[in-house]
């Protein structure tokens, strides 16, 4: 089921209420929460607001407050921040912040309708459906450059400039999708592979999601953000498939927003017009061969193309990667 049609079905059994949802245009949003969240606007007999959906790595309640806030302005209706999953202890930092909030059959805070509060514990394991951006981002990284060793969670850590701690969430869901083992000696964590590099890519799949959260068009991509070749630009080492007439480059959402702050001069252009730019939910810096993107990320970033041509070639790419 799709985050909507699961939302749609969780408002009606905790409120009784069937809703209508509809896609709300962002072109005219500020730069740096274009890439962040999805729009819809909820309908019901209670009234509308502006439900906004996280696609990218979470901000801090006190930012998600901001965000709203802003939103609430432009849109002048109520906004409602949503997520697939909010940590136990910023559900009350939201809470306090007063941000009404939905994650699906999980918890809900509509101060402006009613509230319920309901516990849910922790995914088990094999529960998960999809990969985190930063689990996602671990395994493509350790597939394609490091499938042979085990690594330190510390030096994974380093070198993919996360913490410790989600380093170990996110072997915690390769281990429930059946991909990696996990010892223990002492207090000191190691993983294994579970199978041979093509069992553990084909299995690796059914959690994998493409990392393009977004795609704009844009006149010039400025000195301070760094970009990685993707789409059909890439895809042409790897095939014989002709590049697109445009230059296509990929960067994480986050840095997309931060070269943002304090400059307006990332002029966007028409679709099919400029540079076309793919916004990620993991940053591609960190399993980029020079300056192109990984080919599994690439794989996964042109599997709802619709061209022919592009399925064919993506294919080869795809066994390029087993080999």
């Amino acid at each position: 089921m799709d985050f909507i049609s699961k939302l749609k079905k969780y408002i009606l059994d905790t409120l009784g209420e069937a809703v209508t949802v509809e896609d709300v245009p962002v072109k005219e949003l500020p730069y740096y929460l274009i890439g962040l969240y999805e729009y819809f606007l909820i309908k019901s007999s209670y009234g509308s607001f502006i439900l906004i959906h996280l696609t990218a790595e979470a901000p801090t309640p006190s930012v998600i407050k901001k965000h709203t806030e802003k939103l609430t302005e432009i849109f002048k209706k109520e906004v409602v921040f949503s997520a697939d999953y909010i940590e136990p202890f910023n559900r009350r930092r939201l809470i306090s912040h007063k941000v009404p909030f939905i994650v699906p059959y999980s918890q809900l805070y509509l101060p402006m309708l009613r509230m319920e509060m309901r516990e849910r514990t922790e995914k088990k394991p094999g529960a998960i459906k999809h990969f985190s951006p930063a689990a996602q981002l671990l395994f493509v990284y350790l597939y394609m450059k490091k499938m042979s060793e085990s690594i330190a969670y510390v030096e994974l850590a380093e070198v993919l400039k996360m913490s410790r701690m989600s380093v170990g969430r996110a072997i915690k869901e390769m281990e429930a999708a059946g991909i990696v083992n996990i010892t223990k000696n002492g207090k000191e964590r190691s993983y294994s592979f579970a199978g041979s590099r093509e069992e553990v890519l084909n299995t690796a799949l059914k959690y994998l999601r493409s990392p393009v959260i977004k795609e704009i068009w844009v006149e010039e991509v400025p000195d301070c953000l760094e970009v990685f070749r993707t789409g059909l630009d890439a895809l042409s080492d790897f095939t014989m498939i002709e590049k697109n007439p445009y230059q296509e480059y990929a960067v994480s959402s986050k840095s997309y927003r931060e070269s943002l702050t304090g400059r307006k001069d990332m002029i966007q252009a028409e679709s099919g017009l400029g540079i076309r730019l793919e916004l990620w939910s993991y940053s591609p810096e960190f399993t980029a061969a020079g300056n192109t993107v990984d080919k599994l990320s690439l794989y996964l970033s042109l599997l709802s193309d619709q061209d022919e041509r592009v399925q064919i070639a993506n294919e080869k790419l795809f066994k390029g990667i087993l080999e």
